[in-house]
């Protein structure tokens, strides 16, 4: 829970002053005053206040008459993601990423649990990126890094805030200060489904940004983009699909399992990179590329040496570049 909200639910809640709170807190009582004061703002913002209500709900359990008796107790019984907005998870971090693009916004509409990132392409067309579980929302709107510009439309719209933006800067600056570039490991917060701060994104970007002994990138921008070509289809795929994907099996089995979804799909086109790369090329792409999966923990779940699975992410990102050249020289056949 962000430290302004325990402040202001300690002050609005139970009644503790700004100035106990204050020195609770080790601050002095104008900070504690512009965070009670910001929250409040804040929550006009019916999201926002919403989120609020919620955290006082399940968060705070109870709070000692005197602050210097012991802490305020922050129980949390039922879990619940608003009490972690401080972490970022993967759809997060995606979700961030995605909207430091141009024309990217994120919508939510009234009543709805979920919330979709949507881009506008050429000739007005509106693309679905992903989507957003409307808690995550809420967490990310009170930590400042998503603004809404009219909280009160029947759809209200999403943008990434000056704050996002630099965080999401530290987080690619991390990347690059991440001198061993490993990650991913099995105790790591990234195999629970939770990353913190200052931890690597994605191991093709992390890779990107090292250099072999010419000085060149150990993976280009191109196939950089690749890995991002075949990301987006494999999020799309899984919102186009309501039943779970065997992926595994598109890979193991070939191209006879992509006849089970339409030509211009996503899942079409996903399956039919990941079989093309085939067993071992395919499941790095998969890992890797799809699910963020860390080098270490690839390896490991392969079955492979150390530090081997950065050249084998390297050739099937190259194998990869190939099936799309290879599928573009088709469809130009075609037409």
């Amino acid at each position: 829970m962000p430290h302004a909200v325990k402040l202001y639910l300690a002050h609005t809640e139970h009644g503790h002053s700004i100035r106990s709170l204050a020195r609770y807190s080790g601050v002095h009582p104008s900070t504690v005053s512009r965070s009670v004061r910001k929250i409040e703002t804040l929550r006009d913002d019916p999201l926002i206040d919403r989120a609020v209500q919620e955290l006082s709900k399940y968060c705070l359990e109870s709070a000692p008459r005197r602050l210097e008796d012991k802490p305020m107790s922050f129980h949390n019984p039922d879990p619940n993601p608003l009490c972690y907005p401080a972490s970022l998870d993967a759809p997060s971090i995606t979700a961030l990423r995605y909207l430091a693009r141009k024309n990217t916004v994120l919508a939510l509409a009234q009543g709805l649990e979920l919330a979709v990132i949507v881009r506008e392409a050429v000739q007005g067309q509106v693309e679905k990126l992903g989507t957003l579980d409307r808690a995550q929302v809420m967490a990310m709107t009170m930590q400042d890094w998503l603004k809404c510009d009219d909280p009160q439309a029947r759809i209200m719209r999403f943008h990434l805030t000056d704050v996002g933006l630099k965080l999401l800067a530290r987080l690619e600056e991390a990347d690059t200060n991440d001198t061993d570039g490993r990650e991913g490991g099995p105790s790591d917060p990234v195999s629970r489904g939770r990353l913190r701060y200052g931890q690597a994104i994605s191991p093709v970007h992390s890779l990107a940004r090292r250099r072999n002994k010419d000085g060149e990138p150990y993976i280009s921008r191109s196939l950089v983009k690749q890995a991002e070509r075949l990301r987006e289809d494999y999020e799309l795929a899984l919102l186009e699909s309501n039943a779970p994907i065997d992926w595994l099996g598109a890979i193991r089995s070939g191209l006879s399992r992509k006849s089970q979804a339409p030509a211009a799909s996503a899942l079409y086109r996903a399956r039919s990179a990941l079989a093309d790369l085939g067993p071992g090329l395919g499941d790095v792409a998969l890992r890797c590329c799809c699910r963020l999966e860390g080098l270490e923990a690839v390896e490991q779940t392969m079955g492979w040496s150390a530090r081997s699975g950065k050249i084998v992410l390297r050739i099937a990102l190259q194998r990869l570049a190939r099936h799309y050249e290879d599928t573009q020289a088709a469809e130009a056949l075609v037409g």
